[in-house]
């Protein structure tokens, strides 16, 4: 559509010099306006592709962010399902401590008078620091694990408030678009209009206004500019925070997962 409009504003603007180029012995100021005009149409032209761009860019952030925030709900619910494990294996570890105690206590008396008591004693006590070891060894991973899991829910909340961002972002990138449509087409018309009025102080005035309008347009367009400069920074210091959220993502599964092969070796 702006590819139309301005291959439209391009044929009105040369049939606009081709009858300016009649009456400008006749009006002095023909020439000044036709020049704002093609002035105008370039500027609108210009706006349209500095804006459209980093409209569909932010639409792929979009995209990418919601994938993200897909694997970040997968990676939430496996690390639930770790903790679940880890907290089963907790209980297991203190149930078999206080049966081993038990079976010292038992031990104790049974073989208070036999030789054998402190053999007995020793292998039990052994057998009970073994087990406190994988205790502490399961408590750990049970820590890790919860850690990883705070860590993997602040990133998704995080990410879902970027998204949110983001289309509000987009909403306003849009009426912000229509806003500087509806001021082109209404410079447009203006142009239009004034072209036929004809007279020296007419033409005069809509000099002035053409001026004026094309500077607020310049204007306008130069703050659309900054703002879209800050918006890539934004976008790129995100992808920079979601790197070091993945790295130590990774470091705490790492961590996980050696802690969990200690226990296996045990």
């Amino acid at each position: 559509d702006d590819e139309n409009n301005s291959n439209s504003n391009s044929n009105n603007n040369s049939n606009n010099n081709n009858n300016s180029s009649d009456t400008t012995n006749n009006d002095p100021d023909a020439s000044s306006c036709d020049r704002v005009r093609q002035t105008a149409a370039l500027l609108v032209k210009a706006f349209s592709q500095e804006l459209y761009d980093p409209a569909i860019r932010a639409l792929s952030e979009n995209e990418e962010l919601r994938s993200r925030t897909t694997d970040l709900t997968n990676q939430l619910e496996t690390s639930n399902r770790e903790v679940e494990r880890l907290k089963r294996s907790e209980q297991r570890s203190k149930e078999s401590i206080q049966n081993l105690l038990k079976a010292v206590d038992r031990s104790t008396e049974e073989t208070k008078d036999s030789s054998q008591t402190k053999l007995v004693e020793a292998k039990l006590r052994a057998e009970l620091l073994q087990a406190r070891k994988e205790r502490d060894v399961s408590h750990h991973d049970s820590i890790v694990a919860q850690r990883s899991l705070e860590l993997t829910t602040a990133e998704a909340d995080a990410f879902k408030q970027e998204k949110t961002r983001l289309k509000h972002e987009n909403s306003r990138l849009e009426r912000e678009a229509r806003s500087a449509r509806s001021l082109a087409e209404s410079l447009s018309r203006s142009s239009f209009g004034s072209s036929d009025s004809g007279n020296g102080n007419g033409n005069s005035n809509n000099t002035d206004y053409y001026k004026r309008k094309a500077q607020e347009l310049e204007i306008h367009l130069q703050g659309m500019t900054a703002r879209l400069v800050e918006k890539n920074q934004e976008l790129l210091e995100l992808r920079h925070s979601r790197d070091r959220n993945l790295s130590q993502n990774r470091l705490e599964a790492l961590r996980a997962s050696g802690a969990s092969d200690k226990k296996a070796r045990f």
